[in-house]
């Protein structure tokens, strides 16, 4: 469960968050900023059995306002595979999934200072055993997450968990092979859980449109002489 940090900490986030996404004047500078979080590692627990998430190429980017922590975004995680011998799958043999998580958009809240905020999405999970040549997919699943920033070392870190959400029964290409799939993972079922961690990558500044005013307010500038005495 996630506890609410002192107040000591939570401005310690704001200013940190604050200072990291917009520089020093962004605590007074409320503004929505495209952000792009790095993930550094996630686990997805279905029935028990827990599914490493890698972090290479996954991100969860998207548009963050910087006041009311109002996001919304996209969870991209390339496909994978997972060894899994039979004694932790539940299956007759030693098996290799190759694992794919397509999510509809993330869309709720990331608080910048250091709040528990929420999201919702939605997973559709495929697994494919090709020893088998057997092809599942799981989902769509509804998701609601908890959210959490932190600025840690210089860098700042997004949590998002949750847990006890439905996997439905698994619609498999081979209803037998399905139906060793299913009892495997005991679906449908709620024993679920879901982590993932991130790290702020490169922002990308909004810019403030210049005015036609201040064009010619900079024009006439230019071409003013200057006097030195």
């Amino acid at each position: 469960m996630i506890k609410n940090r002192s107040r000591t900490v939570r401005a310690a986030v704001v200013a940190g968050v604050m200072a990291l996404l917009l520089g020093p004047a962004a605590a007074a500078q409320a503004a929505v900023v495209p952000v792009n979080f790095n993930l550094t590692g996630g686990l997805l627990t279905i029935g028990g059995l827990p599914v490493e998430i890698p972090a290479t190429g996954a991100t969860l980017a998207g548009d963050w306002d910087n006041e009311s922590g109002d996001f919304t975004g996209a969870l991209t995680i390339p496909a994978f595979s997972v060894d899994l011998p039979a004694a932790t799958s539940g299956l007759p043999l030693d098996v290799t999934l190759d694992v794919t998580i397509a999510a509809t958009p993330v869309v709720g809240t990331v608080p910048p200072d250091g709040a528990v905020g929420s999201v919702t999405t939605s997973l559709t999970v495929g697994v494919g055993v090709a020893l088998l040549g057997l092809e599942c997919s799981l989902g769509p699943v509804d998701l609601e997450l908890a959210t959490t920033l932190a600025e840690i070392g210089g860098e700042v870190e997004l949590l998002v968990v949750g847990e006890g959400f439905t996997v439905p029964t698994a619609v498999c290409s081979d209803a037998q092979l399905g139906g060793l799939v299913n009892d495997a993972l005991g679906l449908p079922t709620s024993e679920t859980s879901i982590a993932l961690a991130g790290v702020l990558g490169d922002i990308v500044e909004p810019v403030t449109p210049v005015t036609p005013e201040q064009v010619e307010e900079q024009i006439v500038a230019a071409a003013t002489p200057k006097f030195t005495g």
